[in-house]
């Protein structure tokens, strides 16, 4: 993934689960991605719904996704990150 730029969302995508929570996909160049749902609205507000989203809630909510998501391949296989719990 490049460096991040403001209001690039890029590799990101979003979708409504309930309200209150949005499904946050993160995927790479290579292809494998990550996949959680994110109820923190305040960091839903900050990127996806921002005229502008700034670098650093762009980069707080990737590393939220890497954190509490699962891992997949390009082909849709979990990978298992067994240092993760």
């Amino acid at each position: 993934m490049s460096k991040v730029k403001s209001n690039d969302l890029s590799g990101l995508s979003f979708s409504k689960v309930s309200s209150g929570a949005y499904r946050v996909t993160l995927t790479y160049d290579r292809g494998d991605y990550y996949s959680a749902i994110i109820r923190c609205m305040p960091l839903i507000d900050a990127t996806k719904n921002a005229e502008i989203a700034k670098v650093n809630d762009i980069k707080a909510l990737r590393r939220a996704v890497v954190r509490d998501g699962v891992h997949y391949s390009k082909n849709g296989v979990r990978i298992y990150d067994y240092g993760k719990d």
